[in-house]
Parts: C-alpha cells; sequence; structure tokens
C-alpha cells in the first residue's frame, strides 16, 4: 500500500474527520475539520506502528501533522533518514 493511502486509512479511523478525509485537499488544515491534539498523537502512534519506524522528538511539531501533505511528507522525510543511515 502507498503511503498516502495508510495515512488516509489511519486519520479515516482514528479521527473524527472519518471518510470525510478523502475529500480534504493535501494542503488543508485538518484542525479546521475536527481533529485535536490526542486525535494527532494517536495517529502518529499508529502509523509508527503501521510503517514501522519511530519519529525523533524533534520531529513531533504540531506543524508537521496539521494537514494531510505535512504528515506525507513528515513520514518520507524519516522514512528517508532512516534508509540513508
Amino acid at each position: 500500500m502507498e503511503i498516502k493511502q495508510v495515512i488516509l486509512k489511519i486519520l479515516s479511523s482514528n479521527t473524527e474527520i472519518g471518510e470525510k478525509i478523502h475529500n480534504i485537499k493535501e494542503d488543508e488544515s485538518l484542525l479546521d475539520y475536527g481533529m485535536d491534539s490526542l486525535q494527532m498523537m494517536r495517529t502518529v502512534v499508529e502509523i509508527e506502528k503501521a510503517l514501522d519506524f519511530k519519529f525523533c522528538d524533534e520531529d513531533l511539531l504540531t506543524a508537521n501533522f496539521t494537514s494531510i501533505g505535512s504528515i506525507l511528507a513528515s513520514v518520507k522525510s524519516v522514512l528517508s533518514d532512516t534508509e540513508n543511515n
């Protein structure tokens, strides 16, 4: 499964957004759709489990998890760093 699809599936099942996630543009704020900090952290944990990696503390900034695009960029960055080490 493609990384973006994994993220969308996790967001759909771990936030109040649900299936509406598929209609949200990548740059739109998920906070505007009701995502709160608890749902954000639950999403982070589920992404780590699904893709078998850990975000480092420096990556756990709210700004990195407020839109589909920012989450995708953060995940790809961490996975790229992991592959290069």
